[in-house]
């Protein structure tokens, strides 16, 4: 995680398997808290679905739920909000376009 620290910017790819690693949700929170430029690039995935963990978000927060508990498990949605908010680029598989919240 020290290379976060290092970064001016940080381009996050967040895909339909995101939310079940405990570690991206982890390092996007470190992320998120630099205040730095983030672009996101949401692929296959709806940016409203990040901001409101749903779809094929759920599953992955809920089993951190039970392993992490509520606090951990609040600044990680937190930090998915925060990103799904943000201007980004949207890849479905064969047209790309801007995302704004």
């Amino acid at each position: 995680m020290e290379g976060i620290d290092d970064s001016a910017a940080f381009i996050v790819i967040i895909s339909k398997d995101y939310a079940s690693s405990h570690w991206c949700l982890e390092e996007l929170t470190k992320i998120c808290h630099t205040r730095r430029l983030v672009l996101p690039v949401f692929y296959r995935v709806d940016p409203s679905q990040v901001r409101h963990q749903t779809g094929p978000f759920e599953p992955g927060f809920s089993s951190h739920q039970k392993r992490f508990g509520e606090n951990t498990v609040s600044k990680w949605r937190g930090a998915f909000k925060k990103i799904g908010g943000v201007a980004g680029w949207v890849f479905n598989g064969r047209f790309t376009s801007l995302a704004h919240p």
